[in-house]
């Protein structure tokens, strides 16, 4: 049985570009998450808090949050709801779409899927990323320490 239209290798690449581009979107809502965590700890050291709770999963770092009642209720339950299709997108997506791969028109709808997911995580990230900034001012965290602090990842 020959399929019709099937994917040509660079589709197939740019529909598994795409997986990991929205795997490393919802890893950057993870770790934004590990440094509202970290911060809220006031522990003496907050490295140590990163370390410990970036073996956390996502559930358990929204859980966790979610008991210093820093974060907005409603941000709370979005990060629940995000969390749930998170999960189906890391561990269904493939599966749920094994029919569509097979051809050009289903990998370029798999691909407007991921598009949209991405969007939509990134737009919420940022909503977080907003609470993560307030704490990091509040610590006395400024600006340029946080560049220098990039800049020495950088050059590792």
């Amino acid at each position: 049985m020959r399929l019709q239209d099937p994917p040509d290798e660079e589709l197939c690449k740019e529909v598994f570009a795409y997986y990991g581009r929205h795997a490393f979107c919802i890893n950057l809502l993870e770790r934004t998450l590990v440094n509202i965590l970290s911060s809220l700890q006031k522990k003496e050291d907050i490295t140590q808090n990163v370390d410990e709770n970036d073996e956390f999963t996502l559930g358990l770092l929204i859980k966790k949050v979610r008991k210093f009642n820093y974060l907005p209720n409603q941000l709370i339950d979005d990060l629940e709801k995000v969390k749930t299709e998170r999960n189906a997108f890391i561990h269904k997506f493939f599966y749920e779409n094994s029919g569509a791969f097979m051809t050009r028109g289903g990998s370029l709808e798999m691909i407007k899927k991921m598009e949209e997911f991405t969007e939509k995580i990134t737009k919420f990230t940022s909503e977080v990323e907003v609470h993560e900034g307030e704490i990091s001012r509040s610590m006395g965290v400024t600006k340029s320490q946080i560049e220098g602090l990039l800049s020495e990842m950088r050059d590792e």
